[in-house]
Formats: C-alpha cells, sequence, structure tokens
C-alpha cells in the first residue's frame, strides 16, 4: 500500500545523534531533566557500559526508572546531592548536563560544569543541553537566549575544556560541548 505520510522520527534521534553515545561507553548525566534521554542513552552503551543518573528527589527517581523499563534500559541512579562525591575522578566517557539551564543560578550552573569536568576522564566529552522550557501550545519552541549559549561556552572554556563548540540548535535546544584535554599540555 502506498503511505501518503511520511512517519514521525523518533522522538530521541536528534538528542542521541549529539550525544554521539556509543556502546560500553560510561555516561553520566548530572541530573534527571529528561529521563527518556538517559533511558535512550542506557540503550545504546548497553550492559557493556554504564549510564548512571544522578536523581534530586523520589519523584525524579520513580520517573527515570519508569522511563528505562519503557525503554528496556539499564540506568544505574544515584542522589544528586552525594552522586558523583563518590564517583572516581576521570571516570567517564561523556557527562551530560540536562539541567533547566535557564532557571538555575550562575553558581549552580558552574557547580555542574565543574562536577562534569571532575568526572570526565581524560579526552572525555562534557555535553550541555540547554532547553528554552516548554512553549505554550500551540506556539513554536523558543530559541535558547544566546547569550547563555554563550555563558555555556565560556564555563566549559573556564572548567578547562578544549574544543567548545556549539554543536546544533534545534527550535527550544542548544548543544554545547566541550573536550577534556587528554594532559595537561593540551590545556
Amino acid at each position: 500500500m502506498f503511505r501518503w505520510f511520511r512517519s514521525a522520527l523518533p522522538p530521541y534521534q536528534t538528542p542521541l545523534a549529539m550525544l554521539g553515545a556509543k556502546a560500553g561507553q560510561q555516561v553520566v548525566f548530572l541530573d534527571a531533566a529528561d529521563p527518556g534521554l538517559a533511558a535512550e542513552v542506557a540503550r545504546i552503551t548497553g550492559l557493556n557500559g554504564r549510564t548512571l543518573v544522578a536523581v534530586r528527589d523520589t519523584e525524579a527517581r520513580r520517573t527515570v526508572e519508569s522511563a528505562a523499563a519503557e525503554a528496556g534500559a539499564l540506568v544505574e541512579l544515584t542522589d544528586a546531592g552525594h552522586a558523583t562525591e563518590r564517583e572516581a575522578t576521570s571516570a567517564y566517557d561523556l557527562a551530560v548536563i540536562t539541567a533547566d539551564w535557564i532557571e538555575l543560578r550562575s553558581d549552580q550552573r558552574r557547580k555542574l560544569v565543574d562536577e562534569a569536568f571532575r568526572v570526565a576522564r581524560p579526552g572525555g566529552r562534557i555535553v550541555l543541553v540547554l532547553s528554552a522550557g516548554k512553549p505554550a501550545w500551540p506556539v513554536r519552541a523558543r530559541p535558547v537566549p544566546r547569550e547563555r549559549a554563550d555563558e555555556a561556552r565560556s564555563m566549559l572554556t573556564g572548567a578547562g575544556c578544549r574544543a567548545v563548540r556549539v554543536l546544533g540548535e534545534v527550535p527550544g535546544t542548544t548543544y554545547v560541548e566541550g573536550v577534556k584535554p587528554r594532559t595537561t599540555a593540551d590545556t
């Protein structure tokens, strides 16, 4: 039968492409702002990898557990307050921050970036998923303010990242990436 309408793209196709997680990698989400994305990344990293999500409260924990069960993925959970303090320095291939960047105070944003830098392995990537928030229907998604993306880039650079860049922008979301230097001579 001829199809008149093109089927919709999977909802996490763009974020997964921007994060670039691979099978067997160690990935940490420093918040649970997008539990579905964490679950989809866990499907990619598989049983040979690890996906750790730091959650702030029991509601966030239930949401992540539900998303992981729906995706059929294994996600490890830990409390956000003590999450990465127990985690080894330089242990993760990819550190992801999906927190509502616009709603956080500057010191909270800095703390997240510094913690992501600490737990990323040398040569590891830190990706900030900057969201402009949910638009009021039927208005299209608002763009992320340019100054927020610029601030994210400068925070990654200030933490010690190199190769800091905006990976891409889609309506309502901007992806910013930084790479932790392999050696201190790379900084």
